[in-house]
């Protein structure tokens, strides 16, 4: 399932947003397959690294921790030149876990969510025009990442994606973008393992913000 509201109408940026979601997730299966281990058991920093190619394979250039200074000094988790050359992107990036059993999100989940959505809200064009290219149309543009993870016993697929669907509605109302993808066999299993139950992953949510800079 992926939406886009009606007022990003830039079909450049949702193009953009479409592309590097896709990619991102083949970069999580490529690497499943390359390495034998699956990545989604790793944490924002190491997520950060199947990220990047996703996004260098949709730029003309792509950069991570790029600086900016608004009163005190700032880093962009990512900046990339779309291949258009019409756009540049401004991206925060934040990853999270979420345990279907718990049926809502927690104060971690909203918590990082406000945190890129505040990260995103604050960048102004006057204010990176300096650092950075400020010859094109600016967009930035929020990716949280939730990795979903579901008893293993669950295997109604369709309920769950309904359910998760449901809970951002609920709970992140004011997301621009969503994206909610099922994940393939191989990216299923992961290391928790208890003697009553073995957790498997189900679902990545990816959602965001956009904003375009104006002068």
């Amino acid at each position: 399932m992926r939406f886009f509201k009606n007022d990003i109408d830039d079909l450049v940026v949702k193009n953009f947003i479409e592309r590097v979601c896709i990619d991102f997730e083949l970069e999580l299966e490529r690497t499943q397959r390359e390495l034998g281990e699956n990545p989604l058991c790793y944490k924002e920093k190491t997520m950060s690294s199947f990220l990047f190619p996703a996004l260098q394979n949709n730029s003309i250039r792509t950069l991570m921790e790029v600086y900016y200074q608004n009163g005190h000094r700032n880093y962009l988790d990512f900046y990339s030149l779309d291949k258009t050359r019409k756009c540049s992107y401004l991206i925060e990036f934040k990853h999270c876990f979420w345990g279907y059993k718990q049926k809502e999100f927690n104060k971690t989940d909203l918590s990082k969510w406000n945190e890129v959505k505040e990260q995103i809200e604050k960048l102004e064009k006057e204010i990176v025009n300096e650092y950075i290219d400020s010859n094109k149309t600016i967009y930035g543009i929020s990716l949280y990442m939730l990795t979903v993870t579901v008893p293993k016993e669950e295997n109604d697929n369709e309920k769950v994606e309904k359910n998760i669907i449901a809970e951002i509605k609920k709970d992140m109302p004011d997301c621009d973008w969503g994206w909610v993808y099922e994940l393939p066999e191989v990216l299923n299993y992961t290391d928790n393992e208890t003697d009553s139950e073995i957790d498997k992953y189900s679902h990545v949510i990816f959602i965001g913000k956009v904003k375009k800079l104006d002068e």
